[in-house]
């Protein structure tokens, strides 16, 4: 009887996995306890305190994060970090990537007050944002962050639990939690600074005027002396040979102009004959442009945001089904003396 009741139980319990909703399993994170961004400071730290320092494998670990700081941060924020491992400033580096597990850490929160009314997300949320502590904790005075654990604690407490059709249920405070967040920002936030790097574009060398150079006249040749008159006789002579010229009949010879076509370069003909490939009547679409834009600006990653997976229908149907499947079963069993 015992063995039956066994079999039967493991029976049940393989039944029970098989026709568990997907949904359950729809926010998996891995470790719910660490934070990644928050676990790569640490690795980055362990280079930066190596003596000497390996700059090459932090900036390495740093890389592979880049991408996922950008899209949560901003770029400008991630642009200082690459000036400051880029000027070897430990010290700087460490302060700025500090700041950003602080805002880190309020992202976390906020997204848990966003989907507060979703048990398990807000519970994983919390989860992340108590990782990202973990590795700050250190870095900040004990003096001001001593009563911050019961604070994370409390706000566990005030996410409530739906418990298990029922069983178990808690109800959740949101109030309570809205206050535990603000008192745990509020206390680290001032405690890590960010300063912006800026960075130092060199200026191009402004070229020196040329300095024209003034035309020189030219001269004005005045004449030396004035042209010599000529005598009464020959200017006499000179007129009646002109008049004996005038007198004859000469006759004209007229010049008929030679046309001749300019030479074309066949080249310079062929390259006007072409269509230019890169000149087009249709102006570019500017609209197209700017939408395809905003289409890859929607596919960056938004922080935490979720589509939900679960249909609330199909699971209760789901569940409707395993507790009509196990009824069937032990009235089947009972009915056949089995239990």
């Amino acid at each position: 009887m015992r063995q039956s009741k066994l079999r039967f139980t493991i029976i049940m319990l393989f039944v029970l996995c098989l026709l568990l909703p997907s949904g359950a399993l729809a926010y998996s994170y891995g470790d719910p306890n660490k934070e990644d961004i928050a676990e790569s400071f640490k690795e980055i730290v362990v280079e930066l305190n190596q003596s000497p320092i390996d700059w090459a494998k932090a900036k390495a670990i740093y890389k592979t994060r880049r991408a996922e700081l950008s899209s949560h941060f901003g770029e400008d924020i991630t642009v200082t970090l690459d000036v400051n491992l880029s000027d070897e400033n430990k010290d700087g580096f460490i302060a700025n990537f500090k700041a950003v597990l602080g805002l880190n850490l309020k992202r976390r929160f906020d997204y848990a007050l966003k989907d507060f009314d979703d048990y398990a997300a807000a519970k994983l949320l919390v989860a992340k944002a108590k990782g990202t502590y973990d590795v700050m904790k250190p870095y900040l005075p004990s003096s001001k962050t001593s009563g911050l654990d019961t604070a994370f604690e409390v706000a566990y407490v005030a996410l409530g639990n739906p418990g298990l059709f029922g069983v178990g249920e808690k109800p959740s405070d949101e109030a309570e939690f809205k206050k535990q967040s603000s008192l745990i920002l509020d206390t680290i936030i001032p405690l890590v600074p960010y300063t912006e790097a800026k960075v130092i574009v060199d200026e191009p060398i402004a070229e020196k005027p040329i300095a024209e150079k003034p035309i020189a006249e030219k001269p004005i040749v005045k004449p030396t002396s004035e042209p010599e008159k000529l005598p009464a006789d020959a200017i006499k002579e000179e007129q009646e040979e002109q008049q004996i010229v005038d007198n004859e009949e000469i006759t004209p010879i007229v010049e008929v102009p030679i046309v001749v076509e300019p030479e074309v370069d066949n080249a310079v003909q062929e390259a006007e004959d072409v269509e230019d490939p890169l000149v087009t009547d249709t102006e570019p679409n500017l609209d197209a442009e700017n939408q395809t834009v905003e289409d890859e600006a929607a596919i960056e990653h938004a922080p935490m945001e979720r589509t939900k997976k679960t249909n609330p229908l199909i699971s209760i149907i789901v569940i409707s089904a395993i507790i009509a499947i196990i009824g069937t079963t032990v009235w089947i069993l009972r009915k056949k003396k089995l239990i």
